[in-house]
Order: C-alpha cells, then structure tokens, then sequence
C-alpha cells in the first residue's frame, strides 16, 4: 500500500503549515522547538477556528521561553501549550491531525530546521500508525508495525536492524556517535560493504574519535558543506528505510522520547525516489573526512 508520502527540503514547512490549515476537529503535536512563526500562525489560525490545539514541547524554560511565549497568547483560547519536564527528553517532531492524519518530520518546526539540508516530513494515514503516534504524544508507550517510538528496546532494534542488509546502505544522521551502531558499521565493512556515511561537519569530540574509527577502516565517510546544518535522520537500506527524530546516539536510541518511521520503501508513493534524491543531492556537495580532520 502506497499511504506514506515525503516532503522533502523548505516544502516541508508549506505542507505542515497547509495539514494544519485542514485541521476541523483536533491538532495534537509534539515538538523539540517550535518557532517558526509560519507555523505558529497556522496554529493560531485554527485556534480562532475552534479547533482544539495541542502542543507539547520540550519543558527546559531557557531555551523554549521564546516559543512558550508565542504559543500562549491568551487571545487564543483552543491552543493549550504543555511543557514537557520529564526524565526522558521529548526529541519528537511529529503532529496528529483531526486524529486521522499522521506526519512525522527530521527537524524541528524552525527556520533553522526548514532552511537547512536535510529536512523530510513524512505524512502516514494508516490508522494503526496515527493512533501508535497520538499515544507517542501524549507520552504512552506506543509502536505499529511501521511507527517507531522512544525510549524503548524496540526502537533501537528495529532502527539497528536495517544495518543487516544484505546490500550497500546509506545513511545521513545529523549526529552519529553510538558504540554500537559504529561497531556494526565496521562489521559491514569488514564483510566487503561499500556503505556511504554523510554526518554534519561540525560535531563533538566524542563523535569525532567514533567517525575516526570509520574513516580508519576505509569507510566513505562525508560531511555536509562547511555553512550548513544537517537534520537528516536517514537509513536507506534497500528495500527498507528509516526516517524520523531519532540520532544515530546512546540518546536518540535509548534514552529520549523519539518518533520515527521504519517502512517498506513500496510503501512510499513515490518508492522513496525524494528521499533518496535528497540524500544523493547531499552526498554530492559533500566533502569526504580525513583521520586528520577527525584528530589523531
């Protein structure tokens, strides 16, 4: 069934902002940030519509401030703000509208997020699927056959597993840092894999002695052009692909609240042909990583 459907690049900002515009009933969602004020507008526009608004984002009051104070206008009386303050962090960008109408984005609903490398937003109508993402926000434990969710067991395995594939993966994570992704990476080149790694250029000391491991056993490994933030979120395993919140991380895997898609690339209507165009688009800009730039 071809039911999921990919935006990907700044289009994904007009068709979230044009899913809201539907919204009759309900707008349900979960975001990291949120402060784009295109999509904030769309959000008020269906609070004036009666429509009952949702929004949980993450609850640190420092760094969301902002958000929290364009989201609460008292003028909007359907639009309720929750912030999010528990143990696990709320890394999800996903909304549910009219409770029939799923979509699950890489990045957050920002201009950074819109404007950068690497944004896809996934709509998924399939009725399992809407309901395993509706309980996601709403903090449940949550899964559907294609719906991945954090933090549980099940969303490493099920992201992990497509690195078993029998063919030559791609794969483009804004961060990329985990043991044990690394450590399967190595295997499938050591099994003659020709695997192609696109990461951001800019990372942290302990993504860089990682990367370093990849580089030395003769993994492709490239960076996204020097000016540019990646939030791809990508694994393109053949016949199978992953797309959503989660980094390739002890966090994004384990730890955080995360929403994901883990689908039969058939059941894209376009088979994936944008999202891997994208990838490609991005590898190509790309600049390949030398052991010297990742440090000694």
């Amino acid at each position: 069934m071809h039911d999921l459907h990919a935006v990907v690049g700044p289009g994904a900002r007009d068709a979230l902002v044009a899913a809201f515009d539907t919204a009759q009933r309900s707008i349900d969602a979960a975001f990291y940030s949120i402060d784009d004020r295109s999509v904030i507008e769309s959000l008020r526009r269906a609070s004036r519509r009666h429509v009952e608004v949702r929004i949980h984002v993450e609850g640190d009051p420092h760094r969301f401030d902002a958000a929290r104070k364009a989201l609460t206008d008292p003028s909007d009386g359907h639009l309720r703000f929750i912030s999010e303050n528990g143990s696990a962090e709320l890394h999800a960008k996903v909304a549910v509208i009219d409770g029939e109408r799923a979509f699950v984005s890489t990045a957050n609903a920002a201009p950074s997020g819109f404007s950068q490398p690497g944004e896809a937003l996934i709509e998924d109508d399939r009725a399992d699927d809407v309901r395993a993402i509706q309980d996601a926000i709403a903090g449940r434990t949550a899964s559907s056959p294609r719906v991945v969710c954090g933090p549980s067991h099940e969303a490493r395995e099920r992201i992990t597993a497509l690195l078993g594939s029998q063919r030559d993966i791609d794969v483009a994570a804004e961060d990329l840092s985990d043991p044990r992704i690394v450590a399967a990476l190595l295997r499938r080149r050591a099994d003659g894999h020709r695997d192609r790694i696109l990461v951001n250029r800019g990372m942290s000391n302990y993504s860089r002695r990682e990367l370093r491991e990849l580089v030395e056993s003769g993994i492709e490994l490239r960076a996204c052009r020097s000016h540019a933030y990646m939030h791809d979120k990508f694994i393109d395993a053949g016949d199978r692909l992953y797309v959503g919140s989660a980094n390739l991380t002890r966090n994004g895997l384990d730890e955080a609240r995360e929403v994901g898609i883990v689908a039969d690339a058939a059941d894209f209507d376009d088979g994936g042909k944008d999202l891997r165009a994208q990838f490609d688009q991005m590898w190509g800009a790309g600049r390949a990583l030398t052991r010297r730039e990742l440090g000694e």
